[in-house]
């Protein structure tokens, strides 16, 4: 996981690529392990483990994540960088894994498991 001081549609990618490992990890080993120990009567204290699945639908959701509204940005004409920030500020401004700072038009940060990045549309 990874971020800088200034972060592109690229580092998005990657990170958003680091949320779904994440969440791999977490189901194989956390949930897979516990079934296998309960199966086999090991001593197991149950814990909570993290879920970063809202942070995967903030991103990839079907018509509304992040990815999606940039694609559909795309194909308008006279899209632009700006309109798909702005609507993403508007639809997503009280999520819990969305913020946008307002002295910094043209960016949004999302609240990725490893911590806040801040993206520069």
């Amino acid at each position: 996981f990874e971020f800088f001081q200034w972060n592109s549609l690229e580092q998005l990618c990657i990170n958003y690529t680091n949320e779904l490992l994440q969440q791999y990890f977490n189901e194989f080993i956390f949930e897979n392990e516990t079934t296998l120990y309960q199966e086999e009567g090991i001593s197991w204290d149950v814990q909570d483990f993290p879920d970063n699945s809202s942070i995967l639908e903030l991103l990839h959701g079907k018509l509304e994540g992040v990815l999606p509204m940039l694609e559909e940005e795309c194909f308008h004409v006279g899209g632009s960088a700006d309109a798909w920030c702005n609507k993403l500020v508007r639809l997503y401004e009280q999520h819990r894994h969305f913020g946008h700072d307002r002295l910094k038009k043209g960016s949004f940060i999302i609240r990725h498991f490893a911590g806040p990045v801040t993206y520069q549309c």
